[in-house]
């Protein structure tokens, strides 16, 4: 840290040199980090199939119980949305030298590829992995011919 951050300075000008501090910082580190965390998206991957009837979501959500899972589809969007909360088992004897709580929140919004009918769409949660099934709208669209006057 050769440099001091300019911190009265304001507009972009501290946002740069911010930037540049924390490059400088984690720098040495960047062929390391990636070896660690495995390819780097925490993130559950939604797999996402059209057939002829249905659109089905496919998500894996490991550790989480039904009840905390909530899915959501409003017009051509999907929302899921998990949340699990863990804390370390009561003491009898309610004195604590360390205890230990941990909270696991995901959620994800996506754009389903086709019109589908969201009020008879269906979730099932199986080993880990949560699949959700929209049936599809039909893709005709009434029209009609307009008359130019």
């Amino acid at each position: 840290m050769n440099e001091m951050m300019n911190l009265r300075n304001t507009g972009r000008g501290t946002l740069n040199e911010f930037d540049r501090f924390l490059q400088s910082m984690f720098s040495p580190f960047a062929d390391f980090v990636p070896e660690v965390l495995g390819s780097g998206n925490r993130y559950p991957q939604i797999e996402m199939e059209t057939g002829d009837d249905n659109v089905v979501a496919k998500l894996p959500l490991p550790g989480f119980r039904n009840k905390d899972i909530q899915v959501e589809v409003v017009g051509d969007m999907l929302t899921v949305r998990a949340k699990r909360e863990t804390a370390a088992p009561e003491n009898a004897k309610g004195h604590y030298l360390k205890r230990e709580r941990s909270c696991t929140e995901y959620e994800e919004t996506v754009r389903l590829p086709a019109p589908v009918k969201g009020q008879d769409a269906t979730a099932k949660y199986t080993d880990g992995v949560l699949l959700v099934t929209i049936p599809r709208e039909s893709e005709r669209k009434q029209s009609r011919k307009i008359p130019v006057k």
